[in-house]
């Protein structure tokens, strides 16, 4: 993206919903407390939006099948990587109705992260539902605030 003519480098906004929320953190952060782990390039990045996304490959996994989050490696999961983005802003949604990745693991994702940060969960939303036809008018006021806000800083 930074090297497209019809993109400033220097107001990306990422946005991470449910296994793209672990990528997006993992690319942009590091893992706290892992060894020989790169440091990622932060540069431009004026914002990070999370809709639905999990904790950490081991606790996904292990909610689908039980014992096998012992298989996984959790470098690259989103409660590594968190708190390594500040100052980055923030942006965490999720609905309390998810189906597939307990909302639960939003709010541990929130307690991890550092300000500045911000939290809207959609009262009986489903998976990734903030962008959905039923919920978007809702959140979408909060989201573009979100947004500007961001770009607006500094």
């Amino acid at each position: 993206m930074r090297h497209r003519a019809d993109v400033n480098p220097e107001r990306l906004v990422l946005l991470g919903q449910s296994l793209g929320g672990n990528n997006v953190l993992a690319a942009v952060g590091h893992c706290v407390g892992c060894a020989n782990m790169r440091y990622a390039d932060q540069a431009g990045i004026r914002a990070i939006i999370l809709d639905s996304t999990f904790l950490s490959y081991s606790s996904i996994a292990n909610q689908m099948i039980p014992g096998s989050g012992y298989l996984l490696d959790d470098r690259y999961s989103a409660d590594r990587n968190i708190a390594s983005v500040s100052p980055i802003p923030v942006l965490i949604l999720h609905g309390t109705a998810d189906h597939v990745i307990p909302w639960q693991d939003s709010e541990k994702l929130y307690a991890l992260a550092r300000e500045p940060k911000q939290k809207i969960f959609i009262p009986d939303g489903d998976h990734i539902d903030a962008f959905s036809g039923r919920y978007a008018n809702l959140y979408r006021d909060a989201m573009i605030k979100f947004i500007q806000t961001a770009l607006s800083a500094k």
